[in-house]
């Protein structure tokens, strides 16, 4: 039996840093595991409602460091290419 294949959100740039907590909620509710946050470190899980118990989150100051850890960690990653 294959391996059960884990689902990562990319977030980049949050305009808004309280806009992670409704992320985490939504993120949650269709099961993925990890949020990869790239750009802004100061971000706030504000309005989560304790989603952020179910994820992992991972920070990156750029897309290209974010990119070679999704490459490095075995996942796909079709919706990051270099520009």
């Amino acid at each position: 039996m294959a391996a059960a294949v884990e689902s990562v959100v990319v977030v980049h740039n949050v305009a808004k840093r309280h806009n992670v907590g409704t992320l985490a909620r939504s993120a949650t509710a269709f099961g993925v595991a990890e949020v990869v946050v790239v750009g802004r470190r100061d971000v706030s899980a504000f309005g989560s409602h304790g989603a952020t118990s179910h994820l992992r989150f991972r920070h990156f100051v750029s897309l290209a460091l974010a990119r070679a850890y999704l490459k490095a960690s075995r996942r796909a990653d079709p919706g990051l290419s270099n520009p």
